[in-house]
């Protein structure tokens, strides 16, 4: 499946529609797995949480329609 283009994803996320997260992570999961590296790297904190915490931030962040 072809990634969504940032607009069409931000408009899933304003939606509260879950696929949102989906298309993130295949759009952006592997750069958010190496952020989450380099934040262990720093802090006690598993790369699994930094995504995570990015999904539900990006979730709680961005308003519905």
């Amino acid at each position: 499946m072809k990634a969504l283009d940032d607009n069409r994803i931000v408009e899933l996320y304003l939606l509260r529609d879950e696929t949102a997260i989906k298309q993130t992570t295949e759009k952006y999961g592997s750069r958010l797995t190496l952020v989450g590296v380099m934040e262990l790297s720093k802090t006690s904190r598993q790369p699994k949480n930094v995504k995570t915490n990015t999904y539900m931030k990006a979730w709680n962040t961005i308003p519905p329609m």
